[in-house]
């Protein structure tokens, strides 16, 4: 019998090697985009439903180059961080192998030296006194023209991740870009949390046809039962029916969250690794158990943005409303399409928020983005404001996982 770890069946964060469960049509989307490679990858969906991994899955770590996005990264912090990327790549043999000429990598070399010195002049040159009236030295162009002259022979794929935290002069550059990069047959992969993929196609209309959209939603129950078994088949342990039933109704149809239950479900029953004789568990207690410790973990974080989002902001003058949208999240459901403005007016008033009219909603709404944006917090909430189509939508399943098994942490804000 081989033997297993549990932190190797059950993975919460990274790639699940041994519970991966493939969904067809997302994995088929994958792979025609893959093989296409004028085509730029956007995967889109909610916080934990397997974006990253479904890019895992398609590519391995020698094929990339990952470049995490934050809301301060400009396009010249993306292309350098690129192009730093292929000059470690071009020195190892396996670059060179690849055939690129000393020429190139030594062009390559001289390039990225001239960035960074620069970068670092420019630096201690602003941060002199106002009185020595020094002007920061000027940065190199670093175009996409440039970025493909090398990044094309390497073969490598580049993925941006977190691409929502990307700034709208980012996107709107790089919109521009792509469109480039496709004529070159030079691939991206872009993960974001945005229920739709048509802000860079509005930026450029050129990238129409350029760009394959590939939604990553919630996990069916029959995927995460599959998931579940799977896992303890390989750790040689029996989850009754009924157990198995409430780890997937626990989980918000996220497969993150099933792959954190089973495991600590595991530490709690003692098993480290692949059982010598199998043992059968029905105690749904463990399940409440693993839950709670999950929330626990998360709360701090949260708690943060409860704050920040229950201070409100400025959208129409009021601030009430914004409890209100928390206690909604947290009381009822929020289907994968999102809800639209005069459901969500209707649902806070059915709780109680009685004054509140729909124009003060639709504000609120609108608002809260950015709002998230303005706080640097994660984008937990999304709005698409689109003509006859406004809706809002829960991106982060372990929000409304936390206020479930934490109740306390919306309460306290009233």
């Amino acid at each position: 019998m081989e033997i297993y770890n549990v932190g190797d069946v059950f993975v919460s964060v990274g790639f699940p090697e041994h519970t991966y469960i493939s969904r067809d049509h997302i994995e088929r989307e994958m792979r025609l985009g893959k093989v296409n490679k004028a085509k730029q990858i956007l995967i889109y969906g909610g916080s934990k439903m397997g974006k990253s991994n479904l890019w895992r899955k398609h590519f391995s770590e020698d094929d990339i180059i990952k470049i995490p996005v934050n809301s301060n990264k400009t396009v010249d912090d993306i292309y350098s961080e690129i192009l730093s990327e292929l000059q470690a790549f071009y020195t190892t043999e396996k670059g060179q192998a690849t055939g690129i000429t000393a020429t190139l990598l030594g062009e390559l070399q001289a390039k990225v030296s001239a960035l960074f010195s620069a970068k670092l002049r420019a630096s201690i040159q602003t941060n002199r006194t106002n009185n020595e009236r020094e002007a920061p030295v000027a940065h190199p162009v670093i175009g996409s023209n440039l970025v493909i002259k090398y990044l094309k022979p390497s073969r490598k794929v580049v993925v941006l991740e977190d691409f929502h935290y990307a700034s709208e002069e980012v996107k709107k550059q790089l919109s521009q870009d792509l469109k480039a990069y496709s004529d070159e047959r030079q691939q991206f992969v872009m993960l974001s949390v945005e229920p739709i993929n048509t802000d860079l196609v509005l930026y450029n209309p050129d990238l129409m046809g350029r760009i394959i959209g590939i939604s990553v939603g919630a996990f069916s129950p029959t995927e995460l039962t599959e998931m579940i078994k799977r896992g303890a088949g390989l750790l040689n342990v029996g989850f009754s029916t009924d157990l198995v039933q409430k780890i997937v109704n626990e989980s918000m149809n996220s497969a993150a969250l099933v792959q954190d239950i089973c495991l600590r479900i595991c530490f709690e029953i003692d098993v480290m690794s692949t059982k010598a004789i199998k043992e059968h568990y029905s105690d749904l207690s463990l399940v409440d158990r693993a839950c709670q410790s999950i929330a626990s973990d998360n709360e701090v974080a949260y708690r943060k943005i409860v704050a920040e989002v229950a201070a409100g902001g400025r959208s129409d003058g009021t601030t009430e409303k914004y409890k209100w949208f928390l206690k909604m999240v947290r009381d009822t459901e929020i289907p994968e399409e999102g809800l639209r403005n005069t459901e969500v007016l209707q649902r806070l008033r059915t709780m109680g928020h009685n004054e509140i009219e729909q124009h003060s909603v639709t504000s609120g709404l609108k608002y809260l983005p950015n709002l998230l944006i303005r706080r640097k917090l994660p984008p937990v909430f999304g709005y698409n404001g689109g003509e006859n189509a406004e809706r809002f939508y829960l991106l982060d399943k372990y929000m409304k996982f936390v206020f479930k098994w934490k109740p306390e942490l919306v309460d306290a804000v009233f």
